[in-house]
């Protein structure tokens, strides 16, 4: 597994410009591991209609940015 490279059609096709790498990967117990290291936290007073946040989505993805690599 490794990082690949994500880019755009760009604002003439309608997606924001993109120029990066990433890595996605499906992963209930990180998620899970993260959620639990304090980001819990944060939402503890927030509602949304009455719903409450219980956990991170187990799709996990991490970006990569060269030097010169941005997304606007």
């Amino acid at each position: 597994m490794g990082f690949t490279h994500q880019g755009s059609l760009g604002p003439l096709k309608g997606e924001a410009y993109r120029d990066n790498e990433r890595i996605s990967v499906t992963d209930p117990l990180l998620a899970q591991a993260i959620w639990e290291s304090g980001i819990n936290r944060i939402f503890t007073d927030i509602s949304v209609s009455g719903k409450v946040a219980t956990g991170l989505n187990p799709n996990i993805r991490f970006y990569r940015y060269a030097l010169l690599q941005v997304e606007q």
